[in-house]
């Protein structure tokens, strides 16, 4: 008899026919029939890469304007970033079998320009508003620049907590934001199957991810985060522990010379 209750996600099947002795057509019927077989089965953790992708440039990104929830499509040199994100996923890491996204529009073009590479092409985007940006209210296509200096209230590298706390009319706390990212990212993680997959978000949602994976508090991670439009942030997943393999990649961006179109 086994003697665990067995996770189909965490059994490795290592050849067509069998593994250990038990036939793989028996293997779609547990953990049900689990008392049926008097053999030991090799089971082990499923370790998984999710590749966090931020979306590509908007003519808002490029003046430097507040976007939250803001209904803006990518540029020019937005759509050409998001061909060679594209083109850096599809030959590094081919065995990406889901693709998730933020339904805001600019999230949407990157996330469907990499769903149209080989091998992608098969996969559909699972679309949900659980990964977009902070909702910044009546403060969205303010200029970000000068914004923490017009409104302080609002700044946490100065006030912290209690900035942290305070809610744009009609948008949303960094408080509630963070913990709405934390949560999505919690459910992502225990649903997911596939040992590759992708989620095309916003800088702020990989940030507070890189946080909440490195247990930064809210200052630290506004001022150490940084991820550029189209770059790359790696998550390992593995026994319950998660760690972050690469931050803010995009050499694939920064060695391409071809002219905006």
């Amino acid at each position: 008899m086994f003697g665990t209750l067995i996770d189909r996600r965490l059994i490795s099947i290592r050849e067509e026919s069998n593994i250990n002795g038990v036939r793989r057509d028996h293997l779609e019927h547990l953990p049900a029939e689990v008392g049926r077989f008097n053999t030991q089965v090799c089971v082990v953790a499923l370790m998984k890469r999710i590749y966090l992708v931020r979306h590509g440039q908007t003519k808002w990104n490029d003046e430097g304007r507040i976007q939250g929830w803001a209904y803006i499509d990518l540029d020019d040199v937005g759509r050409r970033q998001a061909r060679l994100v594209a083109d850096y996923l599809a030959q590094s890491h081919p065995g990406i079998d889901r693709i998730a996204s933020s339904d805001l529009p600019r999230a949407v073009q990157t996330a469907e320009t990499i769903a149209s590479k080989q091998p992608f092409e098969d996969l559909s985007i699972e679309l949900d508003d659980v990964w977009r940006e902070r909702d910044f209210g009546v403060f969205q296509g303010f200029d970000s620049s000068t914004f923490f200096t017009d409104y302080p209230e609002y700044a946490i590298l100065e006030n912290g907590q209690a900035a942290a706390e305070r809610s744009p009319e009609d948008g949303e706390s960094y408080a509630a934001f963070d913990e709405r990212v934390r949560s999505a990212w919690d459910e992502y993680v225990r649903s997911v199957s596939e040992a590759e997959s992708c989620i095309v978000t916003h800088s702020g949602v990989i940030r507070q991810i890189c946080a909440y994976v490195n247990d930064l508090d809210y200052q630290t991670a506004i001022a150490d985060v940084s991820l550029e439009n189209c770059s790359v942030t790696e998550i390992r997943v593995e026994d319950g522990d998660h760690s972050i393999e690469n931050s803010n990649r995009r050499h694939f961006l920064e060695n391409d010379q071809t002219e905006s179109a």
